[in-house]
Formats: structure tokens, C-alpha cells, sequence
């Protein structure tokens, strides 16, 4: 019965945001259900986290944001704010109401004078490295691959290759413009509004829609920066990386960082799963001699030899590795789509949320349906190493059942020394109380199969989990790593301890209206100020 209630809602919206669109001379646009505009705005790269929205926008500035989201809150309805799109839990970045796509708000300005970055929300990892590449400059940042948005990944904290150097994302971030829920646009820093800094430091989308990041550079000469990734494909040779890991992170060489991955893909002509260990290994400086990955080097890759060392714009393997993976060829990437699901485009908001179709298209580069989760550990053992191989392989069991396709199961050691930058945000890290994340990513096709490796995946981040107190109990009350946490297994206790009491107060300061509980993500209830 409420139902039609939503719908005159949603329309009153969309007429709101097209003029506000109309009156921008083109800076800003409204795009219905069914064109190329709508498909950018809404398509997520995995078709589990894509929904079908009642109408897409684009703002092209700051002010137009703002009477977007008065709009938004005058009408009730829901929404959803999207940079890359890489948010594995749906409805955190998607919506079946208004989807607000931040693509037109990528403004780069760079201070090379103060190493200072201004970056737009709207801007991917890619563009911001190669703006910076040719300055000798780059900052504490994601994955330069796979569409990474900035914005996203500074939300949720930043965990980065250069983090054990100098911290996480925010705490290299000197200041930000946010657009409140009721429309009002703030500048947040060390200076002013400090209050609302420490919030959105990790605090994801609970204050407001963040227009722009001002970020530390850090200086990056040319050849100063080594990747490559090592692939190995004999199990035999499996212990042997593993202690060669091991032994490179009790180092404890904040420049040389380390991801490693234990990867089952499964394979169309036999029920045996593809299997291999992938090191991805990173110097932030001038690679010294000995190499300090020499050990692993030395291990035969039984592959077509050592890739090239990357560029300064390197990131996170576990998400580059999302497009490389397409060339397995262990599944069709693409999702097809019956053309009579575009039959008049136009009136999608009068069709009732339950009748629209769940996937509207497919899009280049779109994967089928999958989840992160993650474990914290102070620092790795070699029990918990051996737990992650064991618990990946236990998993792999099924793939080629249920629509599995890919179990990945990544660990990420960095030194102890990661949090000695550290400053005051939301989501809590601190000096000498490290916190590194074990991240689980399987994928699967088939929107059946939902349930099957959601529940396998809890169960397999209890068993990790209880290895890990096992071995580490000072890892019992670490926060979760926010970008790579899973929605069904993890409360906003779990991601924010301590700070919880006080970002409850701050929702209630600054969204009294509770307007950001119509979007997505790990919602922080509004306390008692």
C-alpha cells in the first residue's frame, strides 16, 4: 500500500533534480533509465552491487550538489552517491531511488611549491597518478588500476602501499569540502570544523557528500618506485614463498611492501581448481642491493618469466588484478541483457521497485557477482599463514558448485611501525597498535547463489578469526578494515570501537534529519550530542 507513495515521492525528486540540471547551463544533467549517461552512472563492477535506479545525475559543481541533496531531503526519498563503484556490498554506493554519480566533479590542482593536491570526489586513482607521475610527486593512495575512486577508498580510512611508511589515506588528507545533509557546504580541517574532520576520516558517507580532498604529496623521482608482481604456480614451491614472506616482514623495512595471495579459479574441463600464490611486491624508493624481495625472486615462477617493474601509480594487487583476471578465462565477464529491458526508458520511477529488473546491462569490464571480508591481525604468523592456505583451499573445494568461479584469499603485512603517523579520525588506528587485514574475495555468477557463498564466507572469516586469537589474542578488538568489509558480518561496532559514542553524537549534529540514512553504507545511528 505504500507503494505508490514511493513512487509520487520519487518523481517529485526527479522533477526537483531536472531543473536544478536545466538551470546549471549544462554543468550538471539528469539522465533517465536506459541511455549511456544512466548506464555509467549506475553500472558497479560487480552486477551483485548494480541496481536499477530511478533516475541517475551527474552534478557538474559543488552548488549544484547542494540543491541536489536539498531536493533529495525535501522529498524523502532514497539515494546513493557512486565515484568507482568498487563497493562489493549492495546498496552501499546503489540505490533503486535517485543514483548521484560524482564523475564531472574531477578537478585535479596540484601545488608542487607545498606538495599539495586538490582532488575532485569524482576523480579515479588513474587520472591522479598520471597527473602527478610527471611532477616527481605522488601521494598515499589506492589501487591505480580497476577504477579505484578516491573518494571511496578516503572514506573508508586508506590502507595503501606506502602505509607503513606514512600511515593511512587520512592521515595524510590536510582538508576537505563536504556538502551537509541539509545542503549547507562546509570546509573541514585541522582548523576548522574540526569536529566534522575527525568524522569523515573514515566515517564513510554518514556526514555528508564530500566535494573535494586537499592531500600531502610526498616526492616520488623517477625510477624510485619498484613493483612486480611474482606468480607462482607450483604448489610445491608454496612453503618455501611463504618463509621467504615471512622473513622479509620481520625486516621490518617500512619501504618494502608486500600483498600476498593464495587464488583458485575454477576451470571449465575438470574439477580440479587452477591454483597459485601471487606476491606482489613494492619498494617505495631506489631499489637497493641486495633486493630486498631477492629471496623470492630466487623462487622459479614456472611462468614466461618476472614481469616488468611498474610505475609510481601501483596499487593494491588484489584490486589491479580484478581486470587481469578476465583473461583467464574461467567466466564471461559480460552479463547479457534481453533488449526489450529498455522498453520505454523514460518511465522507469512509475514501475514499483520489486517489478524493475535487477541488472540493467552490461557494462565493459563488469564482473559477475562477488564479496569482500576481511580479518584484522596485529601481525602475521606462521600459523595464521598456514590457516589462510588451508581455509582457501577448503573453500575451493566447491568452486565449479553454486556458480563459483574464484576464491582469493590475500594477506597484507605491514610493519609495526605502520600507525607512528597517525592522527586523530573515525575510524580508530594508533601509534604501536598495528593493524593489518587478511581480505577474502570470491566471486560467483548467478543471483541463486547468493546465499551459498555469502554464508561460506562468514564461516570462513569465523575460522580465520578464531585462528588468529588463537595466535594473536592482543588482535581481539581491532577494528575491521572499512573498504573490504563485509555487510552481513560486520556491525559499525566492529568498525569503529571505541569512537563509536562519539560519532553517534556528531551523526546527530550534523544530520538531525537523519537524511544520510536514506542512502547506503555502514550506518552510524545519531546519538545524544
Amino acid at each position: 500500500m505504500l507503494q505508490p507513495k514511493l513512487d509520487l515521492a520519487l518523481k517529485d525528486a526527479v522533477g526537483r533534480v531536472k531543473r536544478i540540471c536545466a538551470d546549471s547551463q549544462g554543468r550538471s544533467q539528469y539522465f533517465p533509465y536506459g541511455g549511456s549517461g544512466y548506464k555509467a552512472s549506475v553500472t558497479h563492477y560487480f552486477e551483485s552491487s548494480t541496481e536499477v535506479a530511478g533516475g541517475a545525475v551527474q552534478p557538474g559543481s559543488e552548488e549544484d550538489l547542494a540543491k541536489i541533496v536539498e531536493a533529495i531531503a525535501a522529498t524523502h526519498v532514497k539515494f546513493a552517491v557512486k565515484c568507482g563503484g568498487h563497493s562489493t556490498n549492495p546498496g552501499f554506493s546503489s540505490t533503486t531511488g535517485i543514483q548521484i554519480y560524482l564523475s564531472r566533479l574531477n578537478h585535479i590542482d596540484i601545488d608542487k611549491a607545498n606538495k599539495l593536491v586538490r582532488v575532485g570526489s569524482g576523480c579515479l586513482f588513474e587520472e591522479l597518478y598520471q597527473a602527478l607521475d610527471s611532477l616527481d610527486l605522488n601521494i598515499v593512495g589506492g589501487s591505480g588500476l580497476a577504477g579505484v575512486g578516491v573518494a571511496g577508498w578516503m572514506l573508508g580510512g586508506g590502507y595503501s602501499a606506502k602505509t607503513s611508511r606514512f600511515g593511512l589515506g587520512v592521515d595524510n588528507l590536510e582538508a576537505m569540502r563536504i556538502v551537509l545533509p541539509d545542503g549547507t557546504r562546509k570546509v573541514a580541517s585541522k582548523t576548522e570544523n574540526k569536529d566534522l574532520f575527525f568524522a569523515v576520516k573514515g566515517g564513510g558517507n554518514n556526514y555528508g557528500i564530500v566535494t573535494e580532498f586537499t592531500l600531502k604529496a610526498h616526492d616520488q623521482p623517477e625510477g624510485s618506485y619498484y613493483d612486480q608482481t611474482l606468480t607462482y604456480r607450483n604448489a610445491q614451491c608454496f612453503d618455501q614463498v611463504k618463509e621467504a614472506i615471512y622473513k622479509i616482514n620481520q625486516k621490518q623495512d617500512d619501504r618494502a611492501n608486500i600483498e600476498a595471495a593464495f587464488r583458485h579459479y575454477s576451470q571449465p574441463s575438470t574439477d580440479t581448481p587452477l591454483v597459485t600464490l601471487t606476491v606482489h611486491c613494492v619498494y617505495d624508493g631506489t631499489l637497493p642491493h641486495p633486493s630486498p624481495f631477492a629471496e623470492l625472486e630466487s623462487i622459479p615462477q614456472d611462468d614466461n618469466g618476472p614481469p616488468a617493474p611498474g610505475s609510481h601509480n601501483a596499487g593494491s594487487f588484489l584490486l589491479a588484478d580484478l581486470r587481469r583476471s578476465c583473461d583467464n578465462g574461467t567466466y564471461d565477464i559480460l552479463s547479457g541483457v534481453a533488449a526489450s529491458v529498455f522498453a520505454n526508458p523514460a518511465t522507469i520511477s512509475d514501475i514499483p521497485e520489486t517489478e524493475r529488473p535487477r541488472v540493467p546491462m552490461a557494462g565493459i569490464g563488469q564482473f559477475p557477482r562477488g564479496r569482500w571480508g576481511n580479518v584484522m591481525v596485529d601481525e602475521f604468523t606462521p600459523g595464521i599463514v598456514n590457516e589462510i592456505e588451508k581455509q582457501a583451499s577448503e573453500v575451493a573445494k566447491g568452486l565449479g558448485q553454486n556458480g563459483g568461479t574464484r576464491i582469493t584469499m590475500g594477506l597484507w603485512p605491514f610493519t609495526r611501525s605502520m600507525f607512528d603517523n597517525a592522527t586523530d579520525s573515525a575510524f580508530p588506528h594508533e601509534k604501536g597498535k598495528p593493524n593489518c587485514p587478511i581480505i577474502l574475495y570470491f566471486t560467483w555468477e548467478g543471483e541463486q547463489n547468493d546465499k551459498h557463498w555469502i554464508d561460506t564466507m562468514k564461516t570462513t572469516l569465523d575460522s580465520l578469526r578464531a585462528k588468529v586469537l588463537e595466535e594473536r589474542p592482543e588482535s581481539k578488538d581491532l577494528p575491521h578494515m572499512i573498504n573490504t568489509a563485509l555487510a552481513e558480518a560486520t556491525t559499525v561496532e566492529d568498525l569503529y570501537r571505541d569512537n563509536l559514542q562519539k560519532l553517534k553524537g556528531l551523526r546527530k549534529e550534523y544530520d538531525p534529519n537523519g537524511v544520510m540514512d536514506r542512502t547506503g553504507g555502514f550506518r552510524i545511528p545519531a546519538g545524544v550530542r
